[in-house]
């Protein structure tokens, strides 16, 4: 049996990419210290963005660019309205750049979103018993809601930036305010396995332990 790998979904502000700015024609958002520290890159997970802003960028046009499992993706998108959110429709495992391009961009900032895939652990499908167990805890608040599912695929996540998914079971969403915790498992080869989350509102958190059973 291989150790055990935990990965981390963090909670998302407002300001987590970037902070509020204003951002002229052409230009660039500032990105934070915190995540140029990190070089851009998301440890152990690929997400959405989220853009928000207190004025009416409904009209504004952005490019976001980065990377997914190594292959670079792009997205445009249309900014928020006031006081409204828009998310990217595009993962990213890492991030380049962020470009507002046809007019000026006031008081807009990028948070995490709140859809992605947690983990990509990869699975020892050579094993002649193979098998992964999952386990995870998730951090609620009040009238939150998450939905998740267990996804494998046969492809090398180094050369196909959205590869074709095999699910396990039912989408699950939970809506308690409680702590909860989930285990589940698999038995047959597969070359990554990875936790998908749909719709995780801002404050909610998990954590991911993998395991791969078997004869190794």
């Amino acid at each position: 049996m291989a150790l055990p790998q935990t990965y981390i979904w963090p909670a998302a502000t407002f300001a987590t990419i970037a902070e509020r700015q204003t951002v002229q024609q052409n230009a660039y958002l500032q990105l934070t210290p915190d995540f140029q520290q990190m070089s851009g890159r998301f440890p152990g997970f690929s997400r959405t963005l989220a853009f928000s802003s207190s004025k009416d960028g409904a009209g504004l046009e952005i490019l976001v660019q980065g990377l997914l499992n190594g292959q670079i993706v792009e997205e445009a998108l249309k900014g928020p309205a006031k006081d409204q959110t828009v998310e990217t429709k595009q993962l990213f495992s890492s991030l380049t750049s962020i470009q507002v391009l046809n007019k000026t961009a006031k008081d807009l900032s990028v948070s995490l979103g709140a859809k992605g895939i947690l983990g990509w652990f990869l699975f020892n499908f050579q094993s002649p018993y193979p098998a992964m167990s999952l386990s995870t805890d998730f951090k609620k608040k009040v009238d939150s809601k998450i939905t998740w599912q267990m996804v494998g695929t046969l492809e090398d996540l180094n050369q196909v930036s959205n590869p074709k998914l095999f699910t396990f079971g039912t989408p699950v969403q939970q809506t308690k305010q409680a702590d909860s915790s989930l285990w589940t498992g698999i038995a047959g080869p597969l070359r990554y396995v990875g936790l998908q989350i749909e719709n995780a509102s801002p404050d909610d958190t998990v954590s991911a332990t993998f395991v791969q059973q078997g004869i190794n």
